[in-house]
């Protein structure tokens, strides 16, 4: 039984591999990609997958495969980031781009064409019907933010530690 994501950092690492000991047999695949986590539901090798909300979208437009489902019960948020390398030639011009990129009406023409969540709360409201059922609400109490300092410093030793148990 899990708890609410709001308690989940920091991982209590041995217990969540306990919770994978108990699910390891009816694992089919680990999925590597979202590509091959799409593939791997449309051929029915799995019944289901995480991945991005996007990549399901594609399946329900032309020439995208099986359509499949969605689910926005519980969504998993991670942050993006843009950045302008110290001493960039055109780093006036970067900067105007990056600007250019966070306003909500221009998040709103990309993410429409998309179909992913854009990060400024203003452009989530003014998504149009058809992108924004294809969005997470930001606000659901049982979506988790990932946490980026916990990741930065457990990442390595977490992923030695589940590509061991997932050979063995």
């Amino acid at each position: 039984m899990g708890f609410p994501p709001k308690h989940i950092y920091p991982l209590d690492v041995d217990r969540a591999f306990k919770a994978l000991d108990r699910i390891k047999p009816q694992i089919a695949a680990w999925a590597a990609t979202s590509t091959q986590a799409i593939s791997l539901c449309q051929t029915g090798e799995v019944d289901f997958s995480f991945t991005i909300s996007s990549r399901v979208k594609a399946t329900t437009e032309a020439g995208g495969g099986v359509p499949l489902a969605f689910s926005f019960e519980q969504n998993l948020f991670s942050y993006e980031g843009a950045s302008v390398l110290k001493g960039a030639p055109n780093k006036q011009s970067a900067m105007r781009l990056v600007a250019y990129l966070l306003r909500p009406e221009v998040q709103v023409r990309l993410m429409d064409g998309y179909g992913d969540l854009p990060i400024s709360r203003n452009a989530a409201t003014m998504s149009s019907a058809s992108t924004g059922k294809w969005q997470a609400d930001l606000n659901n109490p049982e979506s988790l933010f990932v946490n980026s300092g916990y990741w930065a410093d457990n990442l390595e030793a977490l992923s030695v530690r589940f590509h061991e148990w997932v050979l063995n």
